[in-house]
């Protein structure tokens, strides 16, 4: 039966109705999957981690893996280690699989043959694995189910022996509470001058602290009241790496709440986006981190009584031009 075209690999149905992966390898020789598949997902993602392997030093053909793996069993650390290598991984949650294997799972676990790993001796691991810090262990174990996931599928181990149940999820021990209007205010007076607008875009925008700080001139439209969020500076072990934001939603614009504008347009003596000069009738540098004192009475206080909103809830996000700037500060 016909093969369906892809990017990588191919892809078709056998005439007993399971489907069959191949693909051309850096030796340039077809390589077929062992065994067929029973669905086109499971034959497809096989495809992907074949693809993953073939930009590693790890890839292998099909058949010398199988067979170096039947004469000398296949250890958790030597297939974790090539699982690590033939991810693509930003640099952060590279830093946190190695610091999760090296602390937590290689120690107790490496040595052992995958075939050995069963569920009992996962569920002994697990209870053992920092008990006291539940988000801590969950991501090991998580990392550790994930592995196990890709040696099933290349069919060194039949079953996955990650089954604690609930293992992978961790309840929040601590309650995130937004700081208050006057909590705010104090922040900002704390801060220099220089920062001060770090802190009112953290608290009114909702931006990562590394997406803040690699805002750039050409993120920031004064006009619009706009900043456009591409970049993230992410710290890990040996300096800070800039690239792209935590996740695809991450590559996003958002409004600046209008009562924010004096202070975005005098910051920097007023270079920012399209180089415009705030004129002498602009609020100072340092501005009011709450709403204007006044508004109409038909229409709500922007602050909500409490706290400054996330971007999503504040009138900033939804269009609303009913606000006016303020033009009070925040003496420091």
């Amino acid at each position: 039966m016909a093969s369906r075209r892809r990017g990588f690999g191919r892809v078709r149905r056998l005439p007993s109705g399971r489907y069959q992966a191949g693909y051309l390898g850096p030796d340039l020789a077809l390589h077929n999957a062992l065994d067929t598949f029973h669905t086109r997902e499971d034959a497809e993602a096989w495809l992907s981690r074949e693809r993953e392997l073939t930009h590693s030093d790890a890839w292998r053909p099909v058949q010398v893996r199988a067979e170096l793996a039947r004469r000398q069993p296949v250890t958790l650390e030597s297939f974790a280690e090539a699982w690590l290598g033939s991810r693509t991984l930003t640099p952060r949650t590279h830093g946190l699989y190695r610091s999760l294997l090296d602390r937590f799972i290689l120690p107790e676990l490496g040595e052992m043959p995958l075939k050995d790993l069963s569920p009992a001796v996962v569920r002994a691991w697990h209870a053992k694995v920092t008990p006291n810090r539940p988000t801590q262990r969950a991501h090991a174990y998580s990392l550790l189910r994930a592995i196990c996931s890709t040696a099933v599928m290349d069919e060194i181990v039949v079953a996955n022996p990650c089954r604690v149940a609930g293992a992978g999820s961790a309840r929040r021990v601590r309650r995130i509470v937004p700081p208050t209007l006057p909590e705010v205010e104090i922040l900002v007076r704390s801060m220099p001058e220089p920062y001060q607008l770090l802190v009112l875009l953290a608290a009114w925008c909702g931006l990562r602290l590394g997406e803040l700080i690699e805002l750039r001139r050409k993120d920031v439209d004064c006009q619009a009241l706009v900043l456009h969020v591409t970049r993230a500076a992410t710290r890990v072990s040996g300096g800070v790496v800039i690239g792209l934001p935590k996740s695809d939603a991450g590559v996003r614009s958002v409004h600046v709440p209008p009562h924010l504008g004096p202070v975005l347009l005098a910051h920097d003596g007023g270079s920012w986006g399209s180089g415009t000069t705030p004129s002498s009738s602009r609020a100072p540098h340092r501005a009011s981190t709450s709403s204007p004192p006044t508004t109409r009475e038909s229409e709500p206080s922007l602050t909500g009584g409490t706290s400054p909103r996330h971007p999503g809830s504040s009138p900033a996000s939804t269009g609303s031009n009913s606000w006016e700037p303020t033009t009070s500060t925040c003496r420091g």
